[in-house]
């Protein structure tokens, strides 16, 4: 027999002996176990406490939790709403609620009242009362006062100026004789555009040629030219610009 048989053979023992000795403290280790449940005896009661005549440890003590109030103490901080449509509130629970009737009678008494004449402002826009008041002439000391816009006065002496002139103005512009008139043209000097300006009169008085014109804000998206123009007859006066409300 070679010698690789025989280290064969008894690895195979060892390998037997090491699974005996395993197999034997299996069983005993069973049969440990199985002393150890015989001693426990069966019940159906649970192991409780008794805790009657407890007492507290050293240094510690019962809290208690705080005791809420029936409803909330705290006044409400929500701002009053006047809502004319609403008659009646009814809670969840059912019960009505009725306003305070003195509570009301301050609230109306802090209404103003209003005549006819009044102008009440909602938003930026005024409402006026179906009978105005008849429309008073502006005071010397009033408070309102003119836009004051920087405007230039051009004179247009001939056809080539006034085709030039409507090269860059828009809208309809009358019929010149420029043998015998002029055109004045207002036009802005700051970043307004020129439709702001409205010729009202043209009148020589005192070596001047006064011209008076208004400053209107308004409505501009609804006019078609684009300058203000008067027609006068010609003249070698200075022009002096008047702004007028």
């Amino acid at each position: 027999m070679t010698n690789f048989f025989r280290q064969l053979i008894v690895y195979a023992l060892f390998f037997i002996a090491g699974a005996a000795a395993m197999q034997m403290w299996h069983l005993h280790q069973a049969r440990q176990d199985k002393a150890l449940l015989d001693t426990l005896t069966e019940t159906d009661s649970v192991f409780v406490r008794d805790m009657t005549n407890a007492a507290e440890p050293d240094g510690v003590s019962d809290t208690q939790a705080p005791q809420m109030g029936a409803e909330l103490t705290v006044p409400s901080q929500l701002s009053k709403i006047d809502v004319p449509d609403v008659q009646t509130v009814l809670p969840r629970s059912g019960a009505e609620f009725v306003p305070n009737a003195q509570e009301e009678t301050e609230q109306t008494a802090a209404l103003p009242v209003l005549d006819d004449s009044a102008r009440v402002a909602v938003g930026t826009a005024i409402q006026t009362p179906t009978a105005p008041a008849p429309a008073q002439p502006v005071a010397a000391d009033s408070k309102i006062s003119m836009i004051e816009v920087p405007v230039e006065a051009v004179v247009i002496k001939s056809l080539d100026e006034y085709r030039d002139f409507k090269r860059r103005a828009r809208g309809s512009y009358p019929e010149v004789d420029f043998e015998k008139q002029d055109v004045l043209v207002l036009e802005s000097a700051s970043n307004l555009p020129d439709k702001v300006f409205e010729i009202q009169t043209v009148a020589d008085d005192g070596g001047k040629r006064i011209v008076t014109y208004r400053v209107s804000v308004f409505g501009l998206d609804k006019k078609t030219n684009t300058h203000s123009v008067a027609v006068a007859d010609k003249s070698n006066l200075p022009i002096e610009l008047k702004q007028v409300l």
